[in-house]
Formats: structure tokens, C-alpha cells, sequence
């Protein structure tokens, strides 16, 4: 006689994906009466339409710039509001824009900071997304996580610095990686077990009672299920990573983004600085409305998913 294990959990995750398509898949409930868009945008817990959020977004750029340009309207440093040692105004930002490109090497900063994120984040995914999975799955690695998580989310990240610097022996490219690992991997840990944990006990639960054991049920039915959410973790990540490679780079960095704003307020031009924060910014940006299409093609399902 076959065993259980030996016939049933064949077709158990395809039964499971398949309860789990049709939850997604049902109809949501009737929606109320239609309200104009602009209506619905100002109602609590509204939507807004594509248009309508993107006519809002460059409505508050356009009135950024503009108060950007009143506070610095003026030839003269005595004539405006602020000083351009305070803040140039954006003609005179623009006009840096060459010698950032040519004289500070912005294309060679960029790609040393784009590698020290692209080593940070794989160090981040190949260590978190496992412990992250058995913390989710077990409770006893997940209380056995439980204080070192807690610590990397809650300390301040700056005291990190010196830490890295005496764990890496240096300030070399090791200790800037380092950084950038451990300001994310807390965050990433937590996330992915509450991906792990967020599954529904129903999806268990039948592929346990189809003859399951432990580890098909975290590999072939948990796992998948909560894939969508560790993606957008995995985002998130991306994104911490960018909002600290400035601090990453603070010290002894030859190249890179964080390094372009350290030397610019030193003895450089302050017009770079803010030309950089809007080259961080921006890629940060693109990269992730990239992972987001990336996101909504490998999983259609997802409500939201793009967002």
C-alpha cells in the first residue's frame, strides 16, 4: 500500500495554488454608488484615478520649485530670503550640472554606490530570506531571533559605523557593505516571517490532511504563498539600502554618491549636493517602479501589488 507521502502530496500543491487563485479570484463585493473622481479622492479612504494622482503629484513638485525659486529669487545674496551658501536657487543648481558630470565623475560614483547596494542587498537576501522563513515557520527559531531582529530594527543606525569598522578591520569596501547589511537585514528578517506567518491556516491545513510533512509544507505550500510579500520586502530593503549609502560612504570612499556629498560640503560646489540627493532619489525610484512591473507580471493575483 503507498504511503501518504509517497502519492498524496503530488497533487496537493496544485490544489492548494488552486484554492488559492479562486480566493483571489473572487468577486469583491458591490460597490457603492460611483462618486466623481475628485470627490472620491478627498473621501475618507477614497481612490484616486491614475490621472488624478498624477496631476496631484506634479502639482506638489511644481509648488516646491516655485517656493524654491521665491526664497532664492535675487542676483544679489543681500536681495533674497536665503543666501545661496544656504540654498542656491534652481538656475544656479542647473547650471552645475556639467561639472558634476565631467569634473566629480558622477557616472563612476554612481556605479561604485550601485555596486556597494547590489552587494549589501544579495548579502541581505541570501542570510534573511532563510532565517526569515524557519522564523515564520517555527517558533522556536522565531523566539531564538526574536533579540538580535529586535536589536538591528531599534538601533540607531549610525552607531553601526564605528561597530563595522572594527568588525571589518578597515574602512575598505568590506565595511561599507557590512554597513549596509546590517541596517537592513532586522528589517528584512522581521518582514519575511510575517510573510511566513500571515498564510492562511486553511491552505496548512489541507495540504497537511493530503499527507504533507513539515517541510513540503513550508517549501512547496508556505513558501509560494507568501512570495508576493517577501518581494515587497525584498523593495523595501532596496530602498533602506539607498537611504543609507550616504552614510555608508562618509568614510574613506574614493568614489561613490555619499562621497560626492560629503566632499561638495566640504570644499566643493552646494549645488552637487542637491544634484546628487536628486540622482539617489531618481534611481532609487526607477528601480523600484521596475521591481513593481516585475512584481505585478510574476504575480497577477496580488491586489495592489504595483503600488
Amino acid at each position: 500500500m503507498n504511503s501518504p507521502e509517497g502519492n498524496a502530496p503530488r497533487g496537493f500543491v496544485a490544489k492548494i495554488l488552486a484554492l488559492f487563485v479562486e480566493r483571489a479570484g473572487d468577486p469583491a463585493p458591490a460597490a457603492p454608488a460611483r462618486t466623481s473622481a475628485l470627490r472620491s479622492a478627498f473621501t475618507l479612504r477614497g481612490e484616486a484615478t491614475p490621472l488624478l494622482a498624477a496631476a496631484a503629484a506634479l502639482t506638489c513638485v511644481g509648488t516646491i520649485i516655485l517656493l524654491w525659486a521665491f526664497v532664492t529669487w535675487g542676483k544679489e545674496a543681500e536681495s533674497r530670503i536665503l543666501s545661496p551658501v544656504k540654498l542656491p536657487s534652481p538656475a544656479e543648481t542647473l547650471e552645475q550640472i556639467p561639472s558634476l558630470i565631467t569634473e566629480r565623475e558622477l557616472l563612476k560614483s554612481t556605479l561604485w554606490s550601485l555596486r556597494r547596494i547590489a552587494l549589501g542587498f544579495l548579502c541581505v537576501v541570501s542570510i534573511g530570506l532563510p532565517l526569515g522563513v524557519l522564523a515564520g515557520a517555527f517558533a522556536g527559531v522565531r523566539a531564538f531571533l526574536t533579540p538580535p531582529v529586535l536589536f538591528l530594527r531599534y538601533a540607531p543606525v549610525a552607531a553601526l559605523l564605528p561597530l563595522t569598522i572594527l568588525w571589518a578591520r578597515g574602512v575598505g569596501e568590506g565595511q561599507k557593505v557590512l554597513f549596509l547589511f546590517l541596517a537592513s537585514i532586522g528589517f528584512f528578517v522581521h518582514d519575511v516571517a510575517s510573510a511566513i506567518g500571515a498564510v492562511e491556516d486553511r491552505f496548512v491545513n489541507t495540504a497537511a490532511t493530503l499527507g504533507a510533512n513539515s517541510r513540503q509544507l513550508v517549501v512547496q505550500v508556505i513558501f509560494p504563498l507568501a512570495l508576493p510579500s517577501i518581494v515587497t520586502s525584498m523593495r523595501t530593503v532596496l530602498g533602506v539600502s539607498f537611504g543609507y549609502i550616504v552614510l555608508a560612504e562618509v568614510i574613506a570612499a574614493e568614489y561613490g554618491l555619499g562621497y560626492l556629498i560629503q566632499s561638495s560640503e566640504r570644499r566643493g560646489a552646494k549645488e552637487h549636493i542637491y544634484l546628487v540627493l536628486l540622482v539617489i532619489t531618481s534611481l532609487a525610484f526607477c528601480i523600484d517602479r521596475g521591481l513593481a512591473a516585475l512584481e505585478r507580471w510574476l504575480f497577477p493575483y496580488k491586489q495592489g501589488s504595483g503600488r
